[in-house]
């Protein structure tokens, strides 16, 4: 015996989402928005501060990327530089950029700490040596967008 079908097997019907569905398109949706509206944090490298903050093998800017969306760019000529670099790191909260900025800056103060060992003949690091272990001095040039 063969059934056949009728126009109530045709009819679609809307099941709500259980809590656990709602929570996670609540959290799909935050997560979209985190992107919207946001201005990313840049930073103007030097070609060599570049390559110090993507690390051998990528593993520092792969770190980075933990945190947030970080990407290194050549910088537009003009008005910079063919050589300089535009670090650039966004879809993420304000925190989690920040702390992205922080690991960028502690890697190139450790890079600097190291060229001035290398270039000091006396064992004092080129610049005075003022600046307490661990407070090392980074010359930072951030970009703000203009609009």
């Amino acid at each position: 015996a063969a059934e056949v079908l009728s126009s109530e097997h045709f009819e679609l019907r809307e099941a709500l989402p259980s809590e656990a569905e709602a929570a996670m398109n609540r959290a799909k949706m935050e997560a979209e928005a985190i992107g919207k509206g946001e201005v990313p944090l840049r930073v103007l490298l030097a070609q060599g501060e570049a390559a110090t903050v993507v690390g051998k093998l990528g593993a520092n800017v792969a770190r980075l990327r933990d945190l947030a969306l970080v990407s290194i760019d050549d910088a537009e000529n003009p008005p910079f530089d063919e050589t300089e670099r535009i670090c650039s790191a966004a879809k993420a909260t304000l925190a989690q950029r920040l702390r992205a900025l922080r690991l960028i800056l502690g890697d190139l103060a450790t890079r600097n700490a190291a060229i001035a060992r290398e270039e000091s003949v006396t064992g004092e690091p080129v610049g005075g040596g003022d600046a307490a272990e661990g407070m090392r001095q980074v010359q930072v040039r951030l970009l703000f967008p203009a609009e």
